[in-house]
């Protein structure tokens, strides 16, 4: 079968088949379906962010901590992650900062916490970054005050990167991320959805390779299973 790289404009179920139409209005049928789209990343409306992200600035300590390790970090949220991200980029550094965008999000308990362990809080909100290359020098905020950091991680709003259109009822989690069993399957028959797609954890590409494997496995066992059934009754 040949392979094409052409986007999906709408996926519908017709009894046990789904539909599959593209946006030049070429249509295929299939058996089974595996949503494998991913997401896509929402950062936050701070000046130059993307000048720094993916190269001084990440998403993810466990993909990027150790490359950022024993420098001056940030952690730059503004809701209840700032807690649990210093907590993991704690392990690589000891010279970190909270940088909460101008929002009040930690309790006085969290951040007695945070500061017994020597890990300090602003509240002020960001105005810029500051370096070249894409290597982060400086964090200016909005009074013009600067700080200095090396790198550091940022939550980002995570959303489905798919825009086709469908009737598919399949569950979202609490994160957006699509609900699957451990084959891969949604709650709607036929559909399944691997990597970060459903946000398992980390998103890391040999986590996101694994579930793709696994999805394909479990259509063409699912395959197999429906073939000789149907051999069966009309045997």
């Amino acid at each position: 079968m040949r392979s094409e790289k052409k986007r999906v404009h709408r996926i519908n179920k017709e009894n046990t088949f789904f539909q599959v139409e593209t946006e030049n209005g070429e249509e295929y049928n299939a058996k089974k379906v595996i949503l494998a789209t991913g997401f896509k990343e929402v950062l936050p409306d701070i000046s130059r962010v993307k000048e720094f992200y993916g190269k001084s600035l990440f998403s993810c300590p466990f993909c990027d901590g150790w490359e950022l390790r024993d420098r001056a970090l940030a952690v730059i949220a503004n809701d209840q992650r700032a807690l649990h991200m210093a907590k993991m980029v704690s392990n690589w550094t000891n010279d970190l900062i909270i940088f909460t965008n101008g929002n009040n999000i930690l309790s006085l308990e969290e951040q007695a916490l945070l500061k017994g362990y020597g890990i300090n809080i602003n509240e002020k909100k960001i105005a810029t970054f500051i370096g070249e290359d894409g290597m982060l020098n400086k964090i200016q905020l909005e009074d013009g005050t600067t700080v200095l950091r090396e790198g550091g991680f940022i939550t980002a709003e995570w959303k489905q990167a798919a825009s086709f259109d469908s009737t598919l009822k399949y569950t979202l989690n609490e994160h957006g991320g699509i609900e699957t069993d451990t084959w891969q399957r949604t709650n709607t028959e036929g559909v399944l959805a691997c990597g970060d797609t459903r946000i398992a954890g980390p998103s890391q590409l040999i986590a996101a390779a694994g579930e793709g494997s696994m999805a394909a496995i479990s259509v063409n066992a699912a395959l197999i299973e429906e073939k000789f059934n149907q051999d069966k009754q009309h045997a």
